[in-house]
């Protein structure tokens, strides 16, 4: 299972499309599995774990759903490194053209006034 700082930092790094994970679990287990297998295992067409394999298609929520129960890692665990990897990618690919976006001031909860007056209780 992926711990909260795999999922998040790949200490930049681009990081590995959620097949390189599949690929080592089926690896470690001393599975062997041809593509129609897998695809059989999983209930989708051969097309989709191919393209899931060469990292040509993104992993899917329910494609997580499916390799949660053939793998035991949860699928949040395989949704969290897609998102990781989208968010590198769409960073390198955006680069500095968010720096122009003027950000929103900052809101001021009703907390934060309370304190600037002094503990006033409302």
């Amino acid at each position: 299972m992926l711990d909260e700082e795999q999922q998040t930092s790949w200490k930049g790094q681009e990081p590995p499309h959620p097949a390189e994970l599949l690929k080592d679990v089926l690896r470690r287990r001393g599975v062997s599995l041809t593509q129609d297998e897998l695809a059989d295992r999983l209930g989708v067409s051969r097309g989709t774990v191919n393209r899931l394999l060469r990292q040509r298609q993104e992993l899917s929520a329910e494609m997580a759903i499916r390799l949660e129960r053939l793998t035991g890692i949860g699928a949040d665990s395989w949704i969290a490194m897609q998102n990781s990897r989208d968010l590198f990618l769409a960073r390198r690919e955006l680069g500095d053209a968010v720096s122009e976006i003027e950000p929103l001031p900052e809101y001021e909860t009703k907390v934060k006034r309370v304190a600037k007056r002094g503990g006033e209780k409302s």
